[in-house]
């Protein structure tokens, strides 16, 4: 990794001296990841998004949490898993404050790396998909989303590995009480 340019770590020595304003620690952050990632420090810069993510409001913080999801992928060795879970959280921060269009595009990326997995989370993101663009009007595109659901994504379950033990006395209720 390259050192950063020392124009930029003045220019962040000096943002530290002056320390005013609501948003300082929002704005450390920022630089600091910002110095991260130049560095090549994905898994920090990941790391620093989050923790500013925490003090900030939802717009914010959802775009931080899609900078935590970037750097995830960026790593030397891709952390997808964290990365769509990031998403997913991202997508209901944008969902949270009316950003419908952003929210739809990280509920679609988590979907695709869901898909081939077999996991409820799939099945949220489409439902949350359908739900986002049923909202706006485009009901076709909402079906597109729920057949899917109503096919069933996780693969079916066999009953014979489930132990079900059965009751040895029915159990009614009494009118006695």
């Amino acid at each position: 990794p390259m050192p950063p340019p020392s124009a930029y770590l003045r220019a962040c020595d000096e943002y530290v001296k002056l320390r005013t304003g609501e948003f300082y620690a929002l704005r450390a952050s920022v630089l600091y990841a910002a110095l991260l990632n130049d560095m090549q420090k994905y898994d920090m810069v990941a790391m620093a998004s989050f923790r500013a993510a925490q003090f900030t409001d939802e717009i914010v913080r959802a775009l931080l949490l899609e900078q935590a999801s970037m750097a995830y992928l960026r790593m030397e060795r891709p952390h997808t898993r964290r990365s769509a879970a990031s998403l997913l959280q991202a997508a209901s921060q944008y969902e949270a404050c009316g950003q419908k269009h952003l929210a739809l595009r990280c509920y679609t990326c988590a979907a695709n790396f869901y898909k081939t997995r077999c996991t409820s989370l799939y099945d949220h993101a489409l439902f949350k998909m359908a739900f986002l663009v049923h909202n706006s009007g485009r009901i076709d595109e909402a079906l597109c989303y729920l057949l899917p659901l109503l096919q069933g994504s996780l693969p079916p379950i066999d009953l014979s590995l489930i132990p079900i033990s059965a009751p040895t006395r029915p159990y009614y209720i009494s009118d006695d009480i």
